[in-house]
């Protein structure tokens, strides 16, 4: 061998070490990449890949390499829950549009029926000045942890949420139970007139408002003549009626600035701001015939005391006065109405 020959021969023999120990240490590096590496040709096979991708489907890498993937090799299922026909794997989409396709989410159903969500990066490959891509390279992502995660998040913001939503439902059912034990406190149950409490209340209050303001503040106290006596003598169901009847008469007969109550068990008093005494002596004519006009089993009639808030004196020397009132109007006879002025 001459020694030209024997040159050649030991260079070729570097090269080949070189190029092998360059093949390993390519290899070296590939299989320890964490994420999954796949690359398929202009038809889509599978030329290499390596053991993570293998490991996301399942598989082993002989069992990828040299296939085309379809359904039956790579179940893959959408976010939305629907299987994804071969045609729209990440990677045959890069093929057939020359685009990549970047963080594509799906789940993989491994042969033993565990579930594996996957990213897919599918990027395509020019040779030259081609338009087609001759080839794609996929690198994909386990995000199972990640999808786990969020899942539980999300259940936990709807167990929130639905609490929230009991909480909040039981906050409006107790709000509401008040308002009807704050109404039931104030009404009287069997005219639904505001009661005896609640009228002092509010005499308090149109008082301080008729003395700071100046205007004229009245008030007329009814009784219906017998009503006591047929509450007693009366039927349960009878009775009722008579009084929702009452009830609507005496409510009828207001303004909306006007307040009325039951006073006691045959008495009303009514509240009328910003109205002289001479009007309300006529409200109390025209109510007396309203309770007389009644259609019932029971000849109803009333006697009525009116009075006239005087400023600066006391809302128990009003009460006095309109008391006083009914007291006089009693003694003329059923049927009329007594002013004190």
């Amino acid at each position: 061998m001459s020694e030209a020959e024997i040159l050649v021969e030991t260079a070729a023999s570097k090269i080949a070490s070189l190029v092998k120990a360059s093949e390993q240490r390519f290899e070296t590096a590939f299989e320890s990449v964490r994420e999954g590496i796949i690359y398929q040709n202009q038809e889509g096979r599978i030329l290499v890949c390596n053991s993570a991708s293998a490991e996301l489907f399942g598989l082993s890498v002989s069992k990828l390499e040299g296939q085309i993937p379809t359904n039956t090799i790579w179940k893959l299922i959408s976010e939305n829950g629907a299987p994804i026909a071969p045609e729209k794997f990440p990677a045959n989409l890069a093929l057939a549009t020359g685009k990549t396709q970047s963080d594509i989410v799906v789940s993989s159903l491994k042969p033993d029926g565990s579930k594996t969500w996957i990213k897919f990066n599918s990027v395509p490959i020019f040779n030259d000045s081609s338009p087609v891509p001759n080839a794609v390279v996929t690198s994909l992502t386990d995000v199972t942890a990640f999808k786990e995660t969020e899942a539980r998040l999300r259940s936990e913001l709807k167990i929130l949420q639905e609490s929230q939503s009991q909480i909040e439902a039981r906050r409006r059912g107790l709000e509401k139970a008040n308002q009807e034990l704050r109404q039931s406190a104030d009404t009287d149950p069997a005219t639904k007139l505001k009661n005896r409490r609640s009228f002092l209340e509010r005499l308090c209050s149109e008082v301080a408002l008729a003395s700071r303001n100046q205007f004229a503040l009245s008030i007329i106290f009814i009784e219906v003549d017998q009503l006591a006596a047929i509450i007693k003598r009366g039927e349960e169901n009878s009775t009722n009626d008579l009084l929702i009847m009452i009830g609507e008469v005496m409510r009828q007969s207001c303004r909306i600035s006007d307040f009325v109550a039951r006073y006691s068990e045959d008495k009303f008093v009514m509240l009328l701001p910003h109205t002289s005494l001479s009007q309300a002596s006529q409200l109390a004519a025209r109510l007396i015939q309203s309770i007389q006009d009644i259609k019932s089993e029971y000849s109803l009639n009333a006697s009525i005391g009116a009075a006239e808030y005087k400023n600066g004196s006391l809302t128990n020397e009003l009460m006095s006065q309109v008391e006083d009132a009914l007291f006089r109007a009693k003694a003329i006879g059923v049927g009329t109405c007594h002013s004190e002025s």
